[in-house]
């Protein structure tokens, strides 16, 4: 991680005070377990998440810390509930790393864990009235709403806590932009503006319960523009999905309960330059053959979190294609788990490779 050291603080926690006692110290501990899984990722042992858990603002120490080294990357994460829009300090905090974000050219640098209903972020067009509040609806979330509610220690918790460390740790080592779902007040309806890139980044939502803009992955990848966003929220989803144009496919909950399934041939086929696939359960249901169920034939796919099993084999790379691929669980398939070749390159690393034929 390029101008960081092991002392440097990665994140920034703002919240409410009263928000943390109201839950018996939740959201300390929730702050303590993302800052333990951000270390198990990185590998960085002294990495840190700062608290400030007095009832003061941040010194002005912590800001000239943060604002001596602007390339030295470091997240913002804002606890969002109805009394952090109500505090001023929590909105002084929020502005300066808004103006932040302006002068490193970034847009991905403030990452809101959603803690608390809050009706001007849930309605289109409602945060517009506040500039500050349109910035942080501009941004996409964690949503911890129902997960509140759950013990930390819960494998549900323990598996959406590791993908937002993931996340971090990813925006940290290369720049990429952290992923999640978008406010439904953000202005555009989930169009997020990119000042790296100069142009939009559109979301498109998956949902089978017809809460989302598709019903169908397959249909959403087929609408999407080059540089799209596309979340898949829980459910079983048919396949294949072929994408041969750089577009992101995320889940969006737990990758247990995003299921796709293709009858025949590949579930994914990737041919573009660029693009990801994360947090999804990948499944071939037909006969065996030789086909891959994930099948990369060009370019640099990052695979990332995905249950991938069925017929053929586990993940074929060919044609010189560089894929990453990261935290996989590639098993029960009727041919080898992983294939190399025809000039395949890639990285593999962290993958549960087992039980394949």
């Amino acid at each position: 991680m390029v101008g960081r050291s092991d002392g440097d603080p990665a994140a920034f926690l703002s919240y409410a005070h009263a928000d943390d006692e109201h839950d018996g110290g939740l959201i300390t501990r929730f702050r303590q377990r993302l800052e333990g899984e951000l270390r198990a990722q990185t590998g960085l042992r002294e990495l840190q998440i700062f608290q400030d858990r007095a009832d003061i603002g941040w010194g002005q120490a912590w800001k000239d810390r943060i604002d001596s080294s602007l390339d030295a990357v470091t997240f913002f994460v804002p606890i969002v509930t109805p009394a952090f829009l109500a505090s001023a300090q929590c909105r002084r905090e929020l502005a300066w790393f808004v103006d932040r974000e302006r002068r490193l050219g970034r847009n991905d640098l403030i990452l809101p864990v959603y803690w608390i209903d809050v009706p001007a972020l849930d309605v289109p067009g409602r945060a517009a009235g506040d500039a500050l509040l349109a910035a942080l609806a501009a941004r996409q979330y964690a949503d911890w709403r129902e997960l509140r509610f759950e013990n930390l220690t819960d494998p549900v918790c323990r598996r959406t806590m590791a993908d937002l460390a993931i996340r971090i740790r990813d925006a940290l080592e290369s720049g990429s932009p952290v992923i999640g779902p978008g406010f439904a007040g953000t202005a555009g309806g989930g169009v997020l503006a990119d000042a790296v890139a100069g142009r939009p980044t559109r979301v498109h939502v998956v949902d089978a319960l017809y809460r989302g803009d598709f019903t169908s992955v397959i249909e959403a990848v087929h609408a999407a523009q080059p540089g799209d966003r596309i979340l898949v929220r829980p459910a079983l989803y048919e396949g294949p999905i072929v994408l041969d144009k750089p577009v992101e496919v995320v889940g969006d909950g737990p990758a247990e309960e995003i299921t796709i399934v293709a009858g025949e041939g590949s579930v994914v086929v990737f041919s573009a330059s660029n693009g990801s696939v994360r947090g999804l359960t990948l499944r071939a249901t037909g006969r065996p053959r030789e086909q891959a169920v994930v099948d990369v034939g060009a370019g640099r796919l990052v695979l990332d979190g995905c249950d991938i099993s069925g017929s053929g084999i586990g993940v074929a790379v060919h044609g010189g294609a560089d894929p990453r691929v990261r935290g996989c669980r590639i098993h029960h398939t009727s041919g080898s788990g992983v294939v190399v070749s025809e000039n395949g390159a890639g990285v593999f690393e962290d993958n549960e490779i087992t039980g394949n034929t």
